[in-house]
């Protein structure tokens, strides 16, 4: 039986998709199958007969993608193109991940998927590129815009906030951009449903689909959540402004995906960003932090 190819297993969303997956899943990390190197990538390809390729690979280092764009566009936008064709001519599903750094954050109620995208940094255009990549050379495919994505596993930001709690850093933390923070295991969960329902479909309903938990906070919020759950209320937490932090690149201040489109096209019912961020916390002891593992 054809297994599904995931791209990028070694990452938070891939871990997760390969465990669930378990058995029926070919895991291919980043340095296995690396998408900047478009000529190995074609070798793998030829190599296997999946049922499906699931690409959870992306380079995401925003800041850094302003000295690397030609990297961040090989990975981001390239090489899912190549994949969307690939899957195409074989005649199977294709599964890629977007961002909500497609839009500039200038709107001040939840964005949709037909809303016009306007990037403001290299990381938010390579994804764009990529998603239009799909666009244009996939068939079956579907195209999962997420934010804010975290887990206990590589680096993220309540990894971050975890290890300086362990090291009773105070904390400063930004309080004027609002998103939706995402577990890894929740993007993995319903991207796997909504793609085994897709396969029972007359019709495949290609396209983009926001995939988010519900509800809003700002990354102050969001640390104040994590805080509160590891019974840590009185910690020092201090909230600044992005003015304040210097960035190097632009972010958007709002960011909010709207996921009426996905709950109505699959019946899927999503949680909310605080009952993940209990269940994803569920399992942590702050002494585990103490290497960053």
């Amino acid at each position: 039986m054809n297994k599904i190819l995931i791209l990028g297993s070694s990452g938070q969303v891939g871990y997760y998709l390969t465990e669930i997956l378990g058995s029926e899943a070919i895991p291919l990390s980043r340095d296995e199958a690396p998408l900047n190197n478009i000529e190995q990538l074609q070798k793998i390809l030829s190599s296997y007969t999946p049922k499906a390729i699931i690409n959870a690979a992306a380079y995401t280092l925003v800041d850094q993608a302003e000295n690397e764009k030609e990297k961040a566009f090989m990975i981001n936008a390239t090489a899912p193109g190549i994949l969307a064709q690939y899957c195409k001519t074989n005649d199977i599903p294709f599964v890629h991940f977007s961002t909500d750094y497609v839009f500039d954050g200038k709107k001040k109620q939840p964005y949709h998927e037909e809303d016009t995208p306007h990037p403001l940094n290299t990381y938010g255009k390579s994804k764009l590129a990529g998603e239009k990549e799909v666009l244009e050379k996939g068939n079956k495919y579907l195209i999962f815009r997420t934010s804010w994505v975290y887990s206990l596993r590589r680096k993220n930001f309540l990894k971050t906030i975890l290890q300086k709690v362990w090291k009773k850093e105070p904390l400063k933390i930004v309080n004027d951009q609002i998103g939706t923070p995402n577990w890894a295991f929740d993007i993995a969960n319903i991207s796997i449903q909504c793609l085994n329902q897709a396969l029972q479909f007359n019709k495949f309903p290609k396209g983009i689909y926001h995939l988010s938990s519900q509800g809003e906070t700002s990354w102050f919020g969001f640390t104040e959540k994590i805080l509160s759950l590891l019974h840590q209320e009185n910690y020092p937490l201090y909230p600044i402004s992005t003015q304040e932090l210097a960035p190097k690149v632009q972010r958007p201040f709002y960011s909010v995906l709207g996921t009426q489109l996905i709950q109505k096209t699959f019946q899927i019912e999503l949680p909310s960003w605080q009952e993940s961020l209990k269940k994803a916390l569920s399992p942590i002891n702050l002494g585990d932090l103490k290497n960053g593992s």
